[in-house]
């Protein structure tokens, strides 16, 4: 036998849609809402129902309440009289949307709220920061004051609030500042450190790899930049000691290069393999050694490697008088390709083919695996400390080695010359083509055919 509920001692609310509200109300009291001819059962709306009580109350199963406290899109009540009432959802007052849209504008007005230190929020336990810092690093039996003093920057007892040795300050709020240590002398040991694991490392992934491109991607890979962003990821941000607030970049590098030099030299290693190298899978080479005549370059090295010359040819093509075409150019070498890529001009198609097979020759690929586990002692790093060949001896003295800037590539496009071009070179060949011709941006059709209302008065988000 089903359990059920009396409407009578039900005092909740329930949310269920319109056709189940005509449902239950027709089931349980023979009532039928008068206003279920003119809406639609796809409509929204609140109904507050109360219907009539006997001296036993009408039962429904409490399996229905449940289902229909479920249901999430109106509301039913249920007391003793029959009351109906139907509220639109979306109505709002006449004040209440201006109100919104001033209390909106008024916070953009106000900016962002300041940036709050991490120490300022009341859960905040330095010593146990530091704690769970060393096992982040993975180091976590090295002393405490050796992880603090490797955080402390020279700046941080120049700060008011040390200098008169007040107590609880940020970060660390410790109550006196007797031992005044600093990672003054540090960040130059782990400077070393870091360079010469990097370019060790590299030099045993990248084996025949010449010297500029390991010195590149080397200077990439510790940048300040770099080694800020993954200090931030690491909590450095929060756990350094220095005046300024937030943390510049050269704050958090020096911070990380005096980490190093206090870490055992094992752990050491292994964080520079872990955090510093591990960056190489989203690194574009090709980015960070730009040559500026690398057709010239590769002659050099095939030439120097097997005695072959190279030759570029074009592959395919498409669009040539398009406002965006495409050449496909490769580089071949007694009569083998072995290097292609693409281009909006056959000058750059030919460059980045080369620049390609200049790639391929160094063992640098899109799919390059670096084995880096397998070099974890001071032996094994001493091995690579000898630098690999200099492209210059191979081009020889009277080649400049160049280098493309990369800010000056990506200059902003010309819309005059882009327009000059296609009224000259494209128009003449492919005619005008078959566009809608509108009044402004702010008309709603054609002159053929508009509307009523063909003009809109424009808007500020629409203009911008």
């Amino acid at each position: 036998m089903r359990e059920s509920t009396s409407i009578q001692d039900y005092t909740g609310m329930l949310f269920l849609s319109l056709p189940a509200a005509h449902k239950i109300i027709q089931e349980f009291s023979g009532t039928v809402l008068p206003v279920a001819s003119s809406l639609s059962l796809y409509a929204e709306i609140q109904v507050l129902y109360i219907p009539g009580g006997g001296a036993s109350g009408t039962e429904v199963p409490s399996g229905l309440l449940t289902s229909m406290t479920s249901l999430p899109s109106l509301s039913l009540f249920f007391t003793k009289k029959p009351v109906l009432s139907i509220f639109c959802r979306y109505i709002r007052a006449r004040w209440e949307r201006p109100y919104l849209k001033d209390l909106y504008h008024r916070r953009m007005l106000a900016g962002a709220d300041p940036i709050l230190s991490r120490s300022a929020y009341p859960n905040w336990d330095y010593d146990s920061e530091i704690y769970a810092f060393g096992h982040r690093i993975g180091a976590p039996e090295t002393d405490k004051n050796v992880l603090i003093q490797a955080l402390t920057d020279n700046s941080f007892y120049q700060r008011a609030d040390i200098a008169e040795e007040s107590a609880n300050a940020q970060p660390s709020k410790q109550e006196s500042y007797e031992m005044k240590e600093h990672n003054e002398q540090l960040i130059q040991l782990g400077s070393e450190l870091l360079w010469k694991s990097t370019c060790a490392y590299l030099r045993y992934g990248l084996p025949h790899a010449p010297e500029e491109l390991i010195s590149s991607l080397a200077l990439k890979l510790i940048s300040d930049e770099q080694i800020a962003t993954l200090a931030t990821y690491l909590g450095i941000n929060n756990l350094i000691r220095t005046a300024e607030f937030p943390p510049s970049n050269a704050s958090l590098c020096n911070a990380f290069k005096a980490l190093i030099a206090t870490l055992p030299y094992q752990r050491a290693i292994a964080l520079i393999r872990n955090v510093i190298m591990a960056q190489l899978v989203d690194l574009d080479i090709e980015e960070v050694f730009p040559l500026a005549e690398p057709l010239a370059v590769l002659r050099f090295v095939i030439f120097s490697s097997t005695g072959m010359e190279v030759e570029p040819r074009l592959l395919r093509s498409a669009g040539e008088i398009s406002a965006e075409p495409i050449f496909i150019a490769g580089i071949y070498a007694n009569k083998r390709l072995i290097g292609q890529g693409p281009g909006e001009t056959i000058s750059i198609a030919v460059d980045m083919a080369a620049m390609n097979a200049l790639m391929r020759c160094w063992g640098v690929t899109a799919d390059k695996k670096f084995p880096f586990n397998e070099l974890d002692s001071l032996e094994d790093l001493e091995r690579f400390d000898e630098p690999h060949y200099s492209l210059r001896e191979i081009c020889g003295p009277s080649f400049v080695l160049k280098f493309v800037d990369l800010e000056e590539e990506h200059e902003p496009i010309n819309v005059k010359d882009v327009a000059l071009r296609y009224k000259k070179e494209i128009e003449s060949v492919i005619g005008i083509p078959l566009r809608r011709r509108l009044r402004h941006k702010f008309s709603r059709g054609t002159f053929g055919k508009r509307s009523f209302r063909y003009i809109n008065k424009p808007k500020i988000c629409q203009i911008c």
